[in-house]
């Protein structure tokens, strides 16, 4: 991986980089450690990007490991870094920008979500503040909150998104289909519940949610089979872990008193939950 990470550095010091001259990496950033911060290779393993440090940004660089060359390499801008990046398919990136507040290290994202090319065509602010689709609105903001639930294996022009509902008056998220090109947005199903994390299939399709009700109890539901939100029994001792992709998920519980833990499966379509294996001690 190191001899990866070279090339790549190598690549991106004597390269024109963009529509700017960026200035070359001198010999104590090009073999200082680490220098790549952050990496993603895309699903094909065709291309990967990278992540390098620099004073008061972050310079991405994606590269084709193929022919060994710098596709395209960009900074975030002047006091903007890498939040989170991940690819949607095997050829666009997905980018959610980050800042750092004063004198502080950590990185706090800004919730925008963009989408750029590996050769740096269609570039798009995707979701997030002054992000208008709509021909009468003004300046219209969406909810600041969104998190990427799938990049949907299946679908190479679309992610799954949840978003917040109304984030002044409710906490009920909306799972909603985002065209990566477009920037569109589809609105799929509604959580039944408060603070709602989902489980979804490859399809996008949700399978399973924990949340709070009105009354700040926890709670588990699953969509049985008749498609259909059913409470999980004796929700507050059970974890959802994730979805296999079929009519099962998978569950742990703690054992009381034992300090071990059961992973097990549970069946949404006949209810039976086959146990699975034992953890050891935490």
């Amino acid at each position: 991986m190191k001899g990866i990470y070279l090339t790549i550095l190598l690549l991106v010091s004597f390269s024109t980089l963009g529509k700017e001259n960026l200035t070359p990496l001198t010999p104590e950033q090009l073999f200082s450690d680490p220098e790549v911060s952050d990496f993603s290779m895309s699903p094909d393993g065709k291309y990967m990007a990278v992540v390098i440090p620099q004073e008061n940004t972050d310079l991405v660089s994606i590269t084709d490991l193929d022919a060994k060359k710098i596709t395209y390499s960009f900074r975030m801008g002047k006091n903007k870094y890498m939040g989170r990046f991940r690819w949607a398919n095997n050829t666009r990136l997905l980018i959610e920008p980050a800042i750092k507040v004063a004198f502080r290290d950590q990185k706090y994202l800004t919730q925008k979500l963009q989408a750029i090319n590996f050769d740096g065509s269609q570039n798009r602010l995707l979701y997030g503040y002054r992000v208008d689709l709509t021909k009468s609105a003004k300046n219209k903001r969406f909810n600041d909150y969104f998190h990427i639930e799938s990049i949907l294996p299946n679908d190479d022009e679309h992610i799954l998104l949840s978003t917040q509902v109304d984030w002044k008056s409710s906490s009920t998220k909306q799972l909603q289909k985002l065209n990566i090109y477009k920037g569109k947005l589809y609105p799929r199903e509604r959580s039944s519940v408060s603070n709602a994390n989902f489980t979804v299939d490859y399809d996008g399709n949700p399978v399973a949610q924990t949340g709070t009700s009105s009354e700040d109890e926890y709670i588990f539901e699953y969509k049985n089979k008749k498609d259909e939100w059913q409470k999980f029994p004796d929700a507050d001792n059970y974890t959802l872990l994730s979805n296999a992709f079929d009519s099962n998920i998978y569950l742990s519980k703690m054992i009381s008193g034992d300090n071990k833990e059961e992973i097990l499966q549970f069946n949404r379509f006949d209810q039976s939950i086959p146990w699975l294996h034992l953890m050891g001690m935490r």
